[in-house]
């Protein structure tokens, strides 16, 4: 139908045209007798009419054509286009699952191992968890009498001045503990702990702190975790449930760090 439309209108367009011509021509032939003139006017409007009508018809086809052609492309994309994004976004959001728990489950098999100390179980944990979020610092707090201490970390550089231990409800890290609820930053304190490397120290761009509870209300410890990248809301949920196995291990007799 699209290419019809269209082809009448090139037609029409090239018809108007020749009688165009026409019209041109017989005015000049009859422009020096008014008479005769005169006598020939029916037909030179007749040929006026019908070259106006083709030209109008030309203009019909053509909108038609390009007009129906663009809708249809229109429509189709965009449907293609939303089908394709939610097709891929629910893909991604199986495989992240998927992955997720094969995480999980590693850290299980982790805790589970029993051939080393407790404490070395509970670092190895928090350097896959670390990894897995792409965080370049993890430190883990443990309650001990409400006081938060360090009792293992990823990648930390302190200096010797520096604080190891909080009161619930002292710092990001006890207010964490004090509300037994996970909160992220995206404005990072000057005085904040530097990510390091070789070729230097900066203050990270994120920072994800969440309490590790049992029963909800009982804050066993915290998981503070900083990163130059974002922490997607899988990315906390998945901290979370880290947070739930390592309670299991906090739970038990209290170790000095």
């Amino acid at each position: 139908m699209k290419f019809s439309y269209r082809f009448i209108g090139y037609i029409a367009v090239l018809l108007y045209i020749i009688g165009i011509f026409a019209v041109g021509i017989n005015a000049l032939m009859y422009a020096d007798a008014i008479s005769k003139l005169w006598k020939e006017m029916p037909s030179l409007f007749y040929l006026s009419t019908a070259t106006n009508l083709l030209g109008l018809l030309a203009f019909i086809g053509l909108l038609l054509g390009v007009t129906t052609k663009t809708e249809l492309i229109y429509v189709t994309n965009d449907k293609d286009s939303i089908q394709k994004q939610e097709q891929e976004a629910q893909q991604d959001i199986i495989e992240e699952s998927v992955h997720n728990k094969e995480t999980l489950n590693k850290i299980k098999q982790i805790l589970a191992d029993k051939s080393e100390k407790r404490l070395q179980i509970i670092e190895k944990s928090l350097r896959y968890a670390c990894e897995e979020l792409e965080a370049s610092i993890g430190v883990l707090y443990q309650n001990q009498n409400k006081t938060l201490k360090m009792m293992a970390s990823y990648a930390l550089y302190q200096e010797k001045t520096e604080i190891t231990a909080y009161n619930f409800g002292e710092g990001l890290v006890g207010q964490v503990a004090k509300d037994a609820k996970t909160i992220k930053l995206s404005q990072i304190p000057e005085d904040y702990l530097p990510i390091v490397s070789g070729l230097g120290k900066s203050l990270p761009s994120f920072v994800l702190i969440s309490p590790i509870t049992q029963n909800e209300n009982e804050v066993l410890g915290v998981i503070e975790l900083a990163s130059f990248l974002d922490f997607s809301d899988r990315d906390i949920k998945f901290l979370e449930d880290v947070a739930l196995l390592l309670a299991n291990e906090l739970k038990k007799e209290l170790v000095n760090y």
